[in-house]
Order: C-alpha cells, then structure tokens, then sequence
C-alpha cells in the first residue's frame, strides 16, 4: 500500500485508533462489529459471487464502525497494514488458536481493525500493541494467507 492510499484510509485509521484508545478497559473488545467465520459463512452460501459479497459485507462493517461517535484522540497512531489474502485462507482455526481468538478460524483479524477490501486482499491497520498477535498468527497460519503490507507507520508518516 502506498502512501497515498494510506493517506485516502487515514479517516478509517484514525477511527481505529480512537476506538482502541477508548475501549482500552473493554475485555471482549474485538468481534464487536461483525461475525466471526464470515468468510466461511458466505463461500458455503455463493462461491460465484463470492467477492462481491465478501467486499459488500466489509464496507458495511467498516461503515457501520465509522459511524460510533468518536472525539480526537490525542493519542499517536504507530501500527502496521496486515493483508489477508482470502482466497490463500483455509479456514483452519490455526491463526486463531495461536492467537487466543484475535483471528478467526478463516485467519480474519477483528473487525475493529479493517480498512479496505481490494482486489481479494483484505487490508487491516494492527495497532502496535497487537502487532505481536498479528505476527503469531503470520506465523502459523498454513495457506500463507496472512502478510504484512507495510512496515511500522507513525501518525506522521501519513498525514
């Protein structure tokens, strides 16, 4: 991802990082906004149009999230841009395992965290407090469908 892309998603991630920073006292603080397994739900319903649904789904949850009420965080946002690419995902539950539930079985990161879905790629921004989960689940998942897409980003970088 490039950063004028990061620039286009810097609403998205600054409301990532506003959530995170307020719901910091939150223990079940991931999976909120949308179903765990999704993608296993919608290739078992329609594998012909398996993308549309898959991209329809996630700007509903991204949209959904961007409209919880959010103040400025003064907080700075430091992270990295995971990919998953979801057709590599083989909905093994590795990631998920590995991860203490912050995957899914289908190696989907939490929700509070997407960005974009483009061309197959799931793109979600990992706050740096999570990028060690992330790189656990990189590191178990089978089908390879988890990567990094940048390397550390600070609020500075993208403005």
């Amino acid at each position: 991802m490039n950063p004028i892309k990061l620039q286009h998603y810097f609403p998205i991630i600054q409301n990532i990082n506003y959530l995170y920073q307020a719901q910091k006292h939150i223990k079940d603080r991931f999976w909120q906004f949308a179903d765990r397994d999704f993608l296993y739900h919608i290739s078992a319903q329609n594998t012909e149009k398996y993308h549309n649904f898959v991209n329809r789904y996630i700007n509903i949850v991204i949209q959904k999230r961007m409209n919880f009420e959010q103040k400025d965080s003064m907080e700075p946002i430091i992270g990295r841009i995971l990919a998953l690419l979801i057709d590599d995902q083989l909905s093994d539950g590795m990631a998920e395992g590995a991860t203490q539930g912050f995957f899914d079985a289908c190696d989907t990161p939490p929700p509070e965290f997407w960005i974009s879905f483009e061309n197959g790629v799931l793109y979600s921004f990992i706050p740096d407090q999570f990028i060690h989960l992330a790189d656990e689940g990189i590191s178990c998942s089978i089908g390879k469908s988890l990567e990094w897409a940048s390397d550390i980003i600070y609020f500075r970088d993208i403005i």
